[in-house]
């Protein structure tokens, strides 16, 4: 099943990735609170593992109450966690389940519906989003869907924490390294063709000065011990450039592959000087190396999400883009492969669209810009003489100051659907003109057939007068009665018309249910006696003859 994003939940999803920053407890509680609005839970909450702990590291409208940290065994988000399935965990009726006796807030705040999914960092699983209801909820497919894009981000904030804190580690042991001269510190004697090297420039190859046999190295078991095949004859040349340095202030700075003593491959950074003589002749070589791998790996990895989040975007019907404070674009995203940015990016609407349709775009987002509101609207507007009609939602835009700084908008062409609407009121138009034509043809047949029968009601009054029979008289009585009923069942018809014009009125009469029922008997006898039947009546005494 295609999962298909609504404008709104791009536009809080496109919102509360702008809002995302250095910290990694804010981003933790920016995602999680994203989580739980996005699929309308009681609460939400990360939990990850703390050592022997399970601790609530992102909350989202948590009682004042609730207990953050706990021991795990027994928590449905631990059992999400030792499951580690990439996949959403879901239990309903929870307080049919055991986990009303082993998870305490079960029973406490009354939960009776939990979906989780495990937050993995590097590969292994750390921590669980879930979303909590106090009632039995259906969760859709587009629920899961974005409750598992949410853990993934939770994921890359994970992991950046751990390269920050191993990059924090690495940069205090450089700097206190580097007090001592030490860390990764090297030299070259351009003369013998030998380097010196620390234990510290050992220790960034995995391996120490036991194993290679020393502190000195001749230039060429460098190469071939520890700079990748790849690589060599680039760093080749960079050896090269810096013996024919004139410049005595002459340094580099480089980055190439490196090969660990166990084979694989990493990446190092390498900062370093020359040492001349009296006579201008280079005869030394000096630097510091310091291994970059973690910082290309969360490069690489920073470059993935990033394709994702294209690929995403470009299945996405959805037009995003950016606006500053002179509503000039600053940025966009157009699902057309044949799209320019570039011809859109520093312009405003006066200048892409007419005068009129750019004035009301305008006026919108000046609005938002002024009152800080978020504005949906359905706007109209005319490229290359065609109208076309758009859902627009605009919301401000802040810098790191908290400041406005202009708008984000997110716009779903609605041009279809709105010419569908169109279609649907031109038909709807249609069936109320028929239905006037009907109810105009039954009122005038009516009065086609009220003309004579008014005639024969008339004539039958005036045979009544004359001498006659009582069979006669009884045989002119039914006929009578008859045409009355028939004039009433065309009075009926013209009913039928009042009703579709809307104007039929009630009105409230007395009649006589003895004589009702007489007359009937007598109207419908005849035919009943030609089929062998007899047709009769029977009404008690305590019936109310009016």
């Amino acid at each position: 099943m295609k999962n298909e994003l609504s404008v709104e939940q791009l536009s809080k999803i496109n919102s509360s990735l702008l809002d995302l920053g250095a910290d990694y407890e804010a981003n933790i509680n920016i995602l999680t609170a994203l989580c739980g609005e996005l699929l309308g839970g009681r609460c939400a909450l990360y939990n990850r593992l703390n050592g022997d702990m399970l601790s609530s590291v992102g909350q989202w409208h948590t009682p004042p109450d609730y207990v953050s940290e706990d021991r795990p065994q027994g928590h449905i988000c631990y059992d999400v966690i030792k499951r580690g399935i990439s996949e959403p965990f879901i239990v309903r009726n929870l307080s049919e389940t055991a986990y009303a006796r082993t998870d305490p807030n079960v029973a406490l705040y009354g939960l009776q519906t939990y979906i989780g999914h495990p937050v993995k960092c590097c590969g292994e699983a750390v921590g669980s989003l879930c979303v909590v209801y106090q009632d039995n909820v259906d969760i859709s497919e587009n629920d899961k869907h974005i409750l598992g894009l949410t853990a993934s981000a939770i994921g890359r904030e994970e992991e950046r924490k751990n390269v920050e804190e191993e990059l924090h580690k690495s940069q205090q042991q450089l700097s206190n390294a580097l007090n001592i001269a030490m860390l990764g510190h090297w030299e070259l004697d351009v003369i013998k063709g030998i380097f010196t090297f620390s234990d510290e420039f050992y220790s960034i190859f995995r391996t120490n000065a036991k194993e290679m046999g020393g502190y000195r190295m001749p230039i060429e078991d460098y190469a071939r011990r520890f700079v990748h095949p790849d690589d060599r004859h680039m760093v080749s040349e960079e050896t090269r450039k810096t013996l024919d340095a004139k410049d005595p202030d002459f340094s580099r700075y480089i980055e190439h592959r490196i090969l660990y003593a166990d084979g694989s491959t990493g990446y190092l950074v390498v900062r370093f000087f020359i040492v001349k003589d009296d006579d201008g002749k280079t005869i030394k070589t000096y630097g510091v190396n310091q291994d970059i791998t973690e910082r290309k790996q969360t490069a690489d990895s920073l470059n993935e999400s990033q394709t994702r989040l294209k690929v995403a975007l470009k299945n996405s019907p959805v037009i995003l883009f950016n606006q500053d404070l002179e509503l000039r674009y600053t940025w966009i995203h157009y699902p057309n492969p044949l799209f320019d940015p570039n011809s859109v990016v520093g312009k405003t609407d006066n200048e892409l669209l007419p005068s009129n349709d750019a004035m009301c775009l305008t006026n919108i987002k000046r609005g938002v810009i002024e009152t800080g509101v978020m504005r949906r609207e359905e706007v109209r507007t005319t490229i290359h003489g065609q109208p076309f009609f758009y859902d627009l939602t605009v919301e401000p835009l802040f810098d790191s100051t908290g400041a406005i700084a202009g708008v984000s908008c997110a716009s779903i062409d609605v041009t279809e659907r709105k010419w569908a609407e169109e279609e649907l009121i031109k038909s709807k138009e249609a069936a109320e003109a028929a239905n006037v034509a009907k109810s105009e043809f039954l009122a005038n047949m009516s009065h086609e057939i009220r003309t004579p029968m008014n005639a024969i009601i008339g004539f039958t009054d005036l045979l009544m007068e004359t001498e006659m029979s009582d069979v006669q008289q009884h045989y002119t009585q039914i006929v009578q009665k008859s045409g009355g009923q028939l004039l009433d069942l065309i009075e009926d018809v013209l009913d039928i018309s009042k009703i579709d014009a809307g104007k039929l009125e009630l009105e409230k009469m007395e009649f006589d249910l003895l004589n009702l029922l007489k007359d009937f008997v007598d109207t419908m006898s005849l035919r009943a006696l030609s089929k062998g039947l007899e047709l009769s009546y029977d009404l008690k005494d305590d019936v109310p003859a009016l």
